[in-house]
């Protein structure tokens, strides 16, 4: 399957049926023109699945300003004037910047949740003003994607999607364009993927091209940013009694059991973004990380402590040893191999003296 098809399949699409790449807009597609605003992202997507493009923003203007803060941001990649030769800048700044995008997750008020990584929806947002400006193109409202663009109102790109799942591969927007203009007999010039300069881009800005993914995040962390997982955890599930106890370790366990170990979440997998529920529950063990470890900042001695090579981890005070226990990793265990919060808490009070002595003041 060539990337055009993968365009058109991506979160939604039916590989073997191309006639939504065909044919004109049903009763499923609204042209913005007429339709501005998402005031019920119930109708997008289904009942497991949330589409990135409908949580991005609620109108054309929230894509339009999203796309002027990224050509005023991301300047030093190249022009961003919404010329199609800015293209190529778009594709160099996502390949030094798509292992570090944080992923947002966002519960409806229907009961599902859905996600999307601000540095996916804000450099599409600008591909997509820059199509418009320059081909018959506009955005549009489609059920399967939420905002899409729409091709001389017969083709309908998942924009959003592709972004999105490029986070774990190659920058797509240079690919996209020349896929366009070949397939949709646009009057424009290719671009062509310039993979050398991608590299040199990466070697610049310190990563290496061989290993794209969301593994080198976590040495990016900062003590705020543990804290504010932590309150996001609490904000999105204030139907659990979630108080910062160790108790209310318990009670996390019971949060992943109800919400989390369940059909919709049978297949998805940590660190994907090829699928909404991997999008979700990625997003959560971040946050469930930042609770399980301000539960033990909050309640012990313990304290965030960064170190190169070792990144973020909670450090406990010892004359005899440097004890630092990742709350990262007890949450991926957690959620990978259902481990327990409450049991991870007690597996530390039995295998770590130090953590140990800590952890006993509270039954004082």
């Amino acid at each position: 399957m060539g990337l055009f098809d993968s365009i058109i399949g991506l979160f939604g699409g039916n590989d073997d049926d191309q006639s939504n790449a065909t044919e004109g807009p049903d009763q499923s597609t609204q042209a913005a023109e007429e339709t501005r605003v998402i005031d019920d992202r119930s109708a997008f997507g289904d009942e497991n699945h949330v589409p990135p493009g409908c949580l991005v923003g609620d109108s054309v203007t929230d894509l339009r300003e999203m796309a002027e803060d990224y050509a005023g941001t991301w300047e030093e990649f190249g022009p961003t004037d919404y010329s199609i030769e800015s293209i190529r800048g778009v594709d160099e700044m996502f390949a030094t910047q798509q292992d570090r995008a944080n992923w947002l997750a966002i519960d409806l008020e229907d009961g599902r949740t859905g996600g999307f990584a601000p540095m996916a929806a804000q450099p599409a947002c600008y591909f997509g003003e820059v199509l418009i400006r320059h081909y018959d193109a506009q955005w549009v409202l489609d059920r399967d994607y939420g905002w899409a663009i729409g091709f001389e109102g017969q083709t309908i790109v998942n924009l959003f999607g592709t972004a999105h799942s490029a986070l774990d591969t190659e920058p797509p927007f240079v690919r996209m364009h020349d896929t366009f203009v070949e397939n949709y007999d646009l009057d424009g010039e290719l671009l062509e993927p310039d993979g050398e300069r991608l590299e040199e881009r990466r070697q610049d800005s310190g990563i290496d091209p061989s290993e794209i993914d969301a593994d080198g995040a976590d040495e990016d962390l900062a003590p705020e940013d543990m804290h504010g997982f932590a309150d996001d955890f609490v904000d999105r599930h204030d139907e659990y009694d979630l108080d910062f106890s160790v108790e209310s370790l318990a009670t996390v366990d019971t949060l992943f059991e109800e919400r989390y170990r369940t059909p919709e979440f049978a297949d998805a997998e940590l660190g994907e973004t090829d699928d909404e529920a991997s999008i979700v529950l990625t997003a959560t063990a971040s946050e469930a990380a930042g609770y399980f470890g301000e539960v033990i900042r909050r309640n012990t001695a313990a304290e965030w402590n960064y170190l190169d090579g070792d990144g973020l981890k909670l450090a406990f005070p010892s004359a005899n040893a440097e004890i630092r226990v990742d709350p990262i990793a007890t949450a991926t265990s957690a959620i990978e191999d259902g481990d327990s919060f409450e049991n991870s808490y007690l597996e530390l009070r039995e295998t770590v003296e130090v953590i140990d002595d800590e952890l006993d003041s509270l039954d004082s």
